[in-house]
């Protein structure tokens, strides 16, 4: 699995201080829910949305709950 990040997610990341790590655990361990054609996963207080894509997984977003 390859993390792809959006632009908008780079910027989310560095405005509000979740790591790329932060993200990545998120993704593998949270809770996941499905909206439309995206997955949210939670996990602390840490949201990730993001699309998969074959065997990668794409961020659209990432925010603070």
């Amino acid at each position: 699995m390859r993390l792809l990040l959006s632009d908008h997610a780079r910027k989310r990341m560095f405005e509000r201080g979740i790591s790329l790590d932060d993200i990545s655990e998120v993704v593998r361990r949270g809770r996941k829910w499905r909206e439309g054609d995206t997955v949210h996963a939670t996990m602390r207080n840490v949201e990730v949305v993001y699309k998969v894509l074959g065997s990668d997984i794409y961020v659209i977003t990432v925010y603070c709950r």
